[in-house]
This record gives C-alpha cells, structure tokens and sequence, in this order.
C-alpha cells in the first residue's frame, strides 16, 4: 500500500492530528490464533506494517525475558489483548505450574509503561474481574474494552472494534504529557502542607500515570505514594486512638475489641499510652519477664522458662490466649500491597492481607478440638483425608505452638475460626508468608542478610554457631529482636509451618489453590530441630498433608478483617 494512501486510511480512523498510534497485539497461541491474526491483518491495513507489533520471537538464552519485552514494547502507545474463551483457564493453569505465562508478563509490562490497555473480548468470552486476576494484572479488568461475535460480519465487527479502541486510547493518550510533572508536584507539596492527603495522593497518581517522566524517577513516585498512604494512616489512626482511649476508662470490654482492630488497621501509630496494658492489667512479675526477653543476650534457657512462667500466670499477650468469649484472640499484622522479592531473585506483586502475629497456640487449637472440631464434618468438607485423632501433645503449656498438626487439620481449624470471627480466615501461602517474614528488600532472615545467634529457637549447635539446642519449641514470641519487618514473630525456627498452595505450586494465588488434592504442601521457616541451612526466609520443606510431626504447627492468615465501628 502506497504511503499516501495509508496515511489517509489511518487519519480517517484516528483523526487528523498527524500521529499514528503503534499497537502491541498479545494473545495466546494455545487460545485462538486465527482470531488474532485477522485482527492483525486489519490493525496492519489501517496502520502499517511498522505500527503493528505481534509474535514477539524471545531469543534463546535471553537473560531476561522481561527486559526484552520491555524493549519491544517502549514505544507502543496501545496494549491490545486478545481474550478469548480459554485465556483465563489458562492463566490458572500457569499460575499452578508456575510456567512462564508469555501473555501475563506481556500484560504486566504494559501496565508498568502505562500504555492504554483496550481488551478486545472473543466469541461471548466473559469481562475479566478483578478477583479472577492477579494483582500484577488486575488493571486488565477495568479497562474499557470492545468484544468480537465470530458469527456477525467480521469487516463490520472490527471496524467497530478500531473504533473503541480509537476512543479508549485517545482518551488515555490526550493525557500523557498533558500534566507538567514540576507544577503538579509543586500542588502535592502544598496539599501536603495542608494535611489534605488525598488530594496529595491524587498529584502524585497523576503524575505517576500521566507525565512525561524517566521510568526512575516513576519508581521514586511509586514510593513516595506509599509514604503518603502511611502518613494519610497516621493521620486518621491518632483520632481514633484517642477515642479508644476513652473507652478504656469507660468501657472496657467494647475498647478491648476495638483496640485489636485498630492495631492490626493501623501500625503506623502503636500503642503510645500502652492502653493494651491498662486493659489486661499484667501484675508486675509478667511486666518484670515481658521485659527480660526484649534483651537480646538472654539466652534460650531463659526464654524457655520464661515463656513456661508466663503460661501459668494465663499469658496475658495478644495474639497468645482466648478472648473472653472463648474465641482464639488473634493479633492481626498488615502486609502492606506491594511488590517484594521472591526466593532469591523474583520480584512478585501482592496486594494488603493479614497474618497472625504468632503460630497458633496450644490454648487457641483446643478451643477447635473442644468445640467439636474433630467430629464437626462442615470443617473437613472435600478434603482428601479427615483426621479424627490427634498425637499427644508433648508440651502441654498454653503459649506454646500447637504441634503435631496435619495440613488437613491446619485447614479445617481456619473454616472454624473463619465461622467464628466472620471473615475468611486460612492458611498464608508461600509467597505471603515470605513476605511477612523477609520484608521487601530480599534480605533471607528476618532481621537482616547474616544468621545471628540467639535470634530464633534453632539447633545452632549442630551449625557450629553457638553451643545452644533447647531440643523443643519454647512458646510464642519469646524471640522478640528476631521479628520480622512487619512485626511477625517466630518467621524462623520454633515450628516449621504449613502453607495453603500445593508444594510444586508455589505461585498459586490463595483463591486458585486446590485444596482437595493430597498433593505435598510446603512447610516454611525452619523448626526447633533445623539447623541453619534449613532455618531461613527462603528455604522450602515438602511433606504430605496428612504429616503429624512435632515440629510442625501453623499461622492464619486473611485478606479481609472483619469490619468494626470505631465510633
């Protein structure tokens, strides 16, 4: 086709302000790769052959696939996905065998270069939901987007299909270059001056979305957006603190349940008047042994009776015991959404969730047991296996983890405590598990990139590190200097614990993992029994779900808490 006669065709799709977008097609071979060609034939009649980017070849031994794609897709300005009926199942399909998923990762780059993303939906396929989708790509769900009917004309069909995706990305790129990235950050300086958070967050999204800017200086926006985010927190949290600590002057019992939603919503603030302390009113000998195991030299033969001394003084901690009703009393820690970094190189995406401060405790699984847990067959609903005993315990002291746990009764105790306190609670997986326990910068133990002794219960004779083998758990969260970044105790030694995927699953988002396999699941963390090679962030355990040792207990986790009126 002669130049002239292109460009005229283009300017009566895409107006006559002389610019051609260039569009990067992505589908799934596996899918329907008719389908996309013929839609590539038509982008390549209205726009040229140079302006259509499809069937990327990845080079052999690319050290990057990511980088290469990058590279190939800087300068389109529109992200075309194709979705036709399989896309999604096969998404599922790679998340459970972790297999490189080309269309995800085409689609995680698009977004992360901002291009306008205009889905085009095959034969009757449904919209995309968020849910249905991984953090990385949820964008993909709320982008406007144009549907195809192989039945209908297909000139007509696709003429209409440029159309919206003419709309669609008009709209989004009348916007690029449209905010001056130094006038709207002078506007957020001054809306953060004012304490009006939320319009200093919207200056910044605008920026991160709209300006013209290098990608360094974009990653520096994505940071300074989660810095407001927690002073916004700060800002809303101290208010309701203090409205908190009204109520425990006159409403104990109401202020109690409060204070342990504000504390798991709100982190950034803490307890700076130590209103937990005024509620359960310790006597001085738990103050005098709260206070002994926050020194770091204190050895393990001190955290062992400490922690025995404070299971029969009824461990006041939240986190640790039963709340007056009877219910586990569980100390929520919020995991900020984010990326971090995965094993030992992978960057991964995870939205907010919530884990428990503390391993399950010996007192908080005998109210399951004492509640008819065993017995109850709504908690072992499809499961593989139903346990109806469980070994002896070995170390009959409340604080302590509850060991000698099977996966299937880890599972069955989280729809349990999930009826109890009305919202899904279950087990973390890996990847949220690793996150709570390392933090975002990759470090392979909690506290930091070295193994310090004293830091966790582990075997550190066998490694030569310390002449130290306690040969048992001691409880919760005598370990404090050992915890992690967010706060989470115990991350390393004590007891391995379960995780909710399938152990040769590990990137399997929490409402994809199949629960009714008796596939290996992993255990994370390293026990009392470890060493220091099994005993950090990123080493795995597999063992099959029906496994009772006694050096296995397990954590919870949720993405939800339960709502509570703060007023």
């Amino acid at each position: 086709m002669m130049a002239k006669e292109q460009t005229k065709i283009t300017t009566q799709i895409f107006g006559e302000d002389n610019f051609t977008p260039k569009v990067y097609i992505s589908y799934r071979a596996e899918d329907n790769t008719f389908v996309a060609h013929a839609i590539r034939d038509w982008f390549l009649l209205y726009l040229g052959p140079m302006n259509v980017v499809i069937d990327v070849n990845i080079p052999p031994f690319v050290e990057s696939v990511e980088f290469y794609l990058r590279s190939k897709m800087q300068d389109c300005n529109i992200f075309v996905p194709i979705i036709s009926p399989q896309w999604l199942s096969l998404l599922n399909a790679n998340l459970d065998t972790a297999s490189l998923d080309l269309a995800r990762l085409e689609a995680r780059v698009a977004i992360e270069l901002n291009l306008a993303i205009t889905p085009v939906y095959v034969d009757n396929t449904p919209v995309l939901r968020e849910i249905d989708l991984p953090a990385d790509i949820a964008k993909l769900a709320t982008s406007p987007h144009s549907k195809i009917n192989l039945q209908s004309n297909f000139e007509e069909i696709m003429l209409n299909v440029i159309q919206d995706i003419k709309n669609a990305a008009q709209k989004h790129l009348e916007r690029i270059g449209q905010v001056d990235p130094d006038a709207y950050y002078v506007a957020f300086e001054q809306a953060m001056t004012d304490g009006k958070f939320e319009d200093a967050l919207y200056y910044l999204n605008e920026i991160h979305d709209y300006a013209i800017i290098p990608q360094p200086f974009r990653l520096q926006i994505r940071q300074r957006i989660r810095s407001v985010k927690r002073l916004k927190q700060l800002h809303e949290g101290y208010p309701i603190y203090q409205h908190i600590a009204d109520l425990v002057r006159t409403n104990p019992p109401a202020a109690y349940d409060k204070l342990t939603h504000f504390f798991a919503l709100y982190p950034e603030v803490g307890d700076p008047s130590n209103l937990f302390l005024q509620l359960v009113r310790p006597n001085e000998e738990v103050l005098t042994l709260l206070q002994q195991i926050e020194d770091p030299d204190l050895s393990a033969q001190e955290r062992l009776k400490i922690g025995r001394r404070l299971s029969e003084l009824d461990d006041p901690r939240l986190g640790v015991g039963l709340r007056p009703d009877g219910v586990p009393d569980i100390a929520w820690i919020k995991i900020p959404e984010g990326d971090f970094i995965f094993g030992f190189d992978r960057h991964i995406e995870l939205p907010e969730y919530f884990i428990s401060q503390y391993t399950i405790t010996h007192i908080q699984f005998q109210a399951f047991l004492d509640d008819g847990g065993l017995e109850e067959s709504i908690w072992w609903e499809d499961l593989a296996e139903r346990e109806t005993e469980i070994n002896e315990q070995l170390w009959q002291f409340k604080n302590y983890p509850r060991v000698r746990v099977s996966w299937y009764m880890a599972v069955a105790y989280c729809r349990w405590l999930s009826s109890k306190l009305g919202t899904e609670v279950r087990l973390p997986t890996e990847q949220e598990w690793e996150k709570a326990a390392r933090g975002t910068k990759g470090a392979i133990y909690p506290w930091g990139t070295s193994y310090i002794a004293g830091y966790s219960n582990i075997n550190e004779a066998i490694s030569g590190i310390s002449p130290t083998n306690l040969r048992e758990p001691t409880a919760v969260g005598m370990y404090p200097h050992g915890q992690s970044p967010y706060g989470v105790h115990d991350m390393i030694g004590n007891v391995a614990e379960w995780c909710l995927n399938e152990f040769e699953n590990p990137d399997a988002a929490p409402s994809k993992v199949n629960l009714y396999s008796d596939q290996k699941r992993p255990l994370r963390g390293g026990s009392w029994s470890s060493d220091r090679l099994f005993a950090h962030t990123v080493r795995r355990r597999g063992e099959l779900p029906i496994t009772q040792f006694n050096d296995i207990g397990f954590r919870v986790a949720c993405s939800y808490l339960p709502k509570i009126n703060f007023d």
